[in-house]
């Protein structure tokens, strides 16, 4: 069994005429770790749109229907594509998108029905996080959300145990 993150990303409202979103699952299957990206095909509509304008800036080339493209319409379809992936390919547990960074801002959203109990708590542990801003929060609340963290990592630790032991 894996752990694995859903790192959904875009260039929308940092650069100019940016329109995708991209999603990698970063798989860590104990021994290794694997970065897949996810693609979908090109459609009719986007083909011709992305031909007419390598032809409009003088580009030989084309491009075809069906053609690969790591770019998604919409994060929901990426997001999408990332959980099918890893619902069809592996077991274990997959985190949610967000923060590259493995902390309680992490919630889990698939799982294995013998890791209820541990992934419920730290979805708990995750909307508290959450809810104070993670390190974000006011100074008083400061030694909260490092306890909040803490447990949760000590559960993410094992939760990677768990997996190790349930191949």
């Amino acid at each position: 069994m894996v752990i694995a993150h859903l790192e959904v990303s875009s260039w929308r409202g940092i650069s100019i005429g940016a329109v995708h979103w991209y999603c990698e699952l970063i798989v860590e299957d104990g021994t290794d770790t694997k970065y897949i990206k996810m693609v979908r095909p090109l459609t009719a509509k986007e083909v011709a749109v992305m031909n007419k304008e390598r032809r409009e800036r003088g580009y030989t080339g084309h491009h075809s229907v069906g053609e690969a493209t790591e770019g998604f319409i919409t994060e929901q379809e990426a997001i999408k594509a990332g959980i099918d992936f890893f619902s069809a390919h592996y077991k274990g547990v997959l985190f949610d998108s967000g923060h590259t960074s493995c902390s309680a801002w992490k919630k889990v959203i698939i799982w294995q029905p013998q890791f209820a109990p541990s992934v419920n708590k730290m979805n708990t542990i995750a909307d508290i996080f959450q809810g104070f801003n993670g390190y974000e929060c006011e100074k008083k609340n400061m030694k909260l959300v490092e306890k909040l963290d803490g447990r949760w990592y000590k559960l993410y630790v094992k939760l990677q145990k768990l997996c190790k032991t349930n191949v």
